[in-house]
């Protein structure tokens, strides 16, 4: 009996994979043929028919496109208005998890914030493209006026306008505009709550929720409450809460009228940050500038627990009246009456005798106590009409206003002078009790040092009134559908008064301005 040995080469199992491939590729071949000849014989004879496909589709309410910016003064889309808004819709704010203007505003190039340099009151103070808006701020349309931190949860978008815009607002407006549009009543039924714990003992609770009474009639309310400290920085602490009712009528109607007032108050323990290095006597340059002194740990909190503060207070109060007259005319009347407190006493490490050189910090008090009073009412008519055969979208307004404002501060008598008669020169052996904690160490501050000084209203201080008398009309002529004129101008006439006077009321300066100024815009639009 003989044996044959047959050699099976290592490659065989893909030899014996790829034949078993061919194989069943070969069958399902056949197969499909098979399928095909007899599907092509059923359907000589039978014919089916399908049913109708009905395929539709909503816009994404959660979406973060705008098509048009909400005050009427914007005569066309986005798209079509030839200058740079940003517009930052609900769902933006969400997903940011903002909680204030400035948190907001992080999202859009262009922005910087200030943070009360060069006597400036605290609160929001925008920069955009380098120039000052503090003023520019706007909620539906009308100047909001009145140093303030701005809260968001009564807020339903931000429009941000860059680029000279003064035809919009008239005085002011050099680096652009903010205009905050609120939550209002709307038809339907919605809820929508949320809650944030978060480290440095954040807590925020909000409240949104609208209910339709009848079948035109509909309210609104928006509640918020936050607490939290702030990290990195020792003893800081923000606290504050917020109401917002809103009441519509005439909803779904050719006719509506909305009630809105929002009211928020804080009492918070504000920061000023740590002390630059200075050096008494030096020369300053570009190669050689005062910087942050490194004292310590970054966290070092120079105020005072029993001393600090910052509390303030706003209340606004909105009737608005809107009619359609057909859908291609419009009124919108606007009638507001704000008014906003500020109250504040806070520690600013001085730097100004070069004591941090020498390892301590004056404890310097900046204070404040203002009350800024708004009144403004705002009336647009706007629409579209045909003038020889050209589109006009246009809208022409008149707007009258007055704003109040009131400025003293607080006297705080330090009960020592430190050093030198000056009061700011912490000499060796004067930090702490010795110079009543008015003096502390730059490197190891205590906040809860027992300050003993005191503290009085001081009432010498300035008062200002504003007024505005504006007429102003925007256009957009559609020249073609690919070419578009965008065109505004705005009359201004605007009245200041100033006076200043002492604690006893007697008047140590008063002065008054008139100003008569145009404002215009103009863009041309070419659709490719």
């Amino acid at each position: 009996m003989s044996r044959q040995l047959i050699k099976i080469p290592v490659s065989s199992p893909r030899l014996l994979a790829s034949a078993i491939g061919v194989a069943i590729t070969a069958t399902s071949a056949a197969h499909m043929a098979q399928a095909a000849e007899s599907t092509d014989s059923k359907a000589q004879g039978n014919s089916i028919s399908l049913g109708a496909t009905t395929v539709s589709g909503e816009q994404n309410e959660q979406s973060y496109q705008i098509e048009k910016a909400d005050s009427p003064k914007y005569t066309a889309p986005l798209i079509d208005t030839p200058r740079s808004i940003t517009v930052i819709p609900q769902q933006l704010i969400k997903d940011t998890a903002a909680t204030s203007l400035q948190d907001a505003l992080r999202t859009v190039p262009g922005i910087t914030f200030g943070a009360g340099e060069g006597g400036n009151p605290q609160g929001d103070r925008p920069f955009i493209r380098g120039f000052d808006a503090q003023g520019d701020t706007y909620l539906d349309g009308v100047r909001d006026t009145g140093a303030q931190t701005r809260e968001i949860f009564a807020v339903e978008s931000i429009e941000v306008a860059k680029g000279p815009n003064s035809a919009f607002g008239g005085r002011g407006a050099a680096g652009g505009t903010i205009n905050m549009v609120s939550k209002k009543a709307h038809l339907g039924n919605s809820f929508d709550g949320g809650y944030t714990w978060g480290s440095d003992q954040t807590q925020r609770y909000t409240l949104d929720g609208n209910y339709q009474f009848s079948d035109t009639v509909a309210g609104r309310l928006n509640l918020m409450s936050h607490e939290s400290n702030v990290a990195g920085r020792d003893n800081v602490n923000y606290d504050r809460w917020g109401i917002a009712p809103s009441l519509a009528f005439g909803l779904g109607t050719d006719t509506r009228v909305n009630v809105d007032y929002y009211h928020m108050e804080s009492n918070d323990l504000p920061d000023s940050g740590i002390p630059y290095g200075f050096s008494v006597g030096k020369t300053h340059t570009a190669d050689s500038p005062d910087k942050p002194n490194d004292g310590g740990d970054s966290s070092n909190f120079y105020g005072l627990k029993d001393r600090d503060f910052r509390k303030t207070r706003a209340d606004i109060t909105t009737f608005s009246f809107e009619h359609d007259f057909s859908e291609d005319l419009h009124v919108k009347n606007t009638l507001r009456h704000g008014n906003t407190l500020q109250d504040y006493i806070l520690t600013q490490p001085d730097d100004s005798k070069g004591n941090v050189n020498n390892g301590s910090v004056w404890r310097r008090a900046n204070t404040r106590v203002s009350n800024t009073a708004t009144t403004t009412n705002q009336t647009d008519l706007f629409g579209d009409v045909y003038i020889a055969g050209f589109k006009n979208s246009y809208s022409t307004g008149i707007e009258l206003s007055r704003e109040t404002s009131s400025k003293s501060s607080y006297t705080v008598n330090t009960s020592t002078t430190p050093g030198t008669a000056g009061g700011s020169n912490c000499t060796p052996g004067m930090i702490g009790a010795p110079s009543d904690w008015n003096c502390t160490s730059l490197g190891n501050p205590n906040a809860n040092d027992p300050w003993n000084g005191s503290i009085a209203r001081n009432y010498a201080g300035t008062d200002s009134a504003n007024t505005t008398r504006a007429i102003y009309a925007m256009d957009t002529l559609e020249l073609s559908p690919e070419w578009l004129l965008n065109m505004g101008l705005r009359y201004d006439h605007f009245e200041t008064k100033y006076k200043s006077y002492t604690a006893a009321g007697a008047t140590t300066y008063k002065g008054s301005d008139t100003s008569d100024f145009f404002s215009g815009q103009l863009g041309l639009v070419w659709k490719v």
